[in-house]
């Protein structure tokens, strides 16, 4: 579980730089669980960060993705430029 939400913002700017370095594990180099991890991308797809990535929760709260070329929006570009962490 999160701290803070500079620890949050610290995991979404993680995300963004592996989508926009075109990581397939979109989770790398992150050093948080998975819940964690999952909750930061979640955030970052509800924000508008990203395009062509859905997220979607099943029974169980078991994670699926859908990907269609992941990258980027306006968005998430201008967080990961004004990230001060």
């Amino acid at each position: 579980m999160f701290k803070s939400t500079k620890d949050f913002d610290k995991a979404m700017h993680a995300i963004l730089n592996n989508i926009q370095n075109g990581e397939s594990d979109f989770f790398a180099n992150l050093n948080i669980d998975e819940t964690d991890a999952v909750d930061a991308l979640e955030r970052a797809i509800e924000l508008g960060f990203i395009n062509g990535l859905t997220l979607r929760r099943a029974a169980g709260n078991h994670v699926m993705f859908s990907k269609n070329n992941p990258r980027l929006s306006y968005e998430g570009l201008s967080f990961v430029e004004n990230f001060k962490g």
